[in-house]
């Protein structure tokens, strides 16, 4: 049998003796079930969204793409609020909470037919 490397001994927590492993109790007993679920059932990720986007292959404009493009990153939520802005609440029949609807961007909505 070999001796154990010094500079790998770690004074502070020892190898477990089958002693130590008969006073050992469950993670449950000890830190309680609140902390363990939280600990064992963490979520990874980014959070579940309650209004999930869906993708899409679109066909734009040159000049429409690059107008959002150049105003740096966000350009695809600026796109979809700019669509949005163009419905009413009763088309899109969707509660955003805690997203206010954007305002009309008038530069980007073709007037109506009358």
């Amino acid at each position: 049998m070999t001796k154990p490397d010094p500079f790998k001994v770690d004074d502070e927590n020892p190898e477990w003796t089958l002693e130590m492993f008969a006073k050992a109790r469950p993670a449950r007993a000890v830190l309680g079930n609140a902390t363990v679920d939280a600990l064992v059932k963490r979520q990874r990720g980014r959070p579940k969204s309650q209004n999930p986007k869906v993708a899409v292959k679109l066909r734009l404009d040159a000049a429409i793409l690059e107008a959002f493009k150049c105003r740096g990153p966000g350009w695809q939520t600026r796109i979809n609020d700019a669509l949005l802005s163009t419905l009413t609440a009763e088309e899109i029949n969707v509660h955003r909470a805690g997203r206010p609807a954007p305002k009309a961007n008038k530069a980007l909505v073709p007037p109506k037919a009358e």
